[in-house]
Formats: C-alpha cells, sequence, structure tokens
C-alpha cells in the first residue's frame, strides 16, 4: 500500500503539470467605456482552446471603491 501511495502522488503531480504546461488556452478582455458609473458595466470576454473544448469559466470580480 505504501508503494502504491508513493507511485501514484507523484504520477498524479506529473498528468496535472503536464496538463498546465501543454494547454493553449487563450482570454481575451475587450476595451470597455463608460460614462460614470452605472448598475450595469458589461466587459466581453472570448475564452477560446483551439485543442480541447471549453466546458465554461467563472470569475469573481470585486469592485473598488466598494
Amino acid at each position: 500500500m505504501i508503494l502504491l501511495r508513493r507511485t501514484f502522488n507523484p504520477l498524479v503531480l506529473l498528468m496535472v503539470l503536464v496538463g498546465f504546461a501543454f494547454s493553449d488556452v487563450t482570454v481575451s478582455l475587450d476595451d470597455v467605456e463608460v460614462d460614470g458609473y452605472t448598475a450595469d458595466i458589461i466587459v466581453p470576454v472570448s475564452l477560446s482552446n483551439p485543442s480541447d473544448g471549453v466546458g465554461g469559466f467563472q470569475f469573481d470580480v470585486i469592485a473598488l471603491p466598494a
């Protein structure tokens, strides 16, 4: 069991790092112009990955000054 654990942990870490190293994800934000403060400010976001499908994404935005 210890041998399995010693082998499995580095293998999982290697697979995760290889996934990050060879990913080809592009996130781009378009220009936004706002006259003063409004209730909604829409920022166009494009996400593309030509080598794999993209299931979705999530942004956490904090507006300052609060």
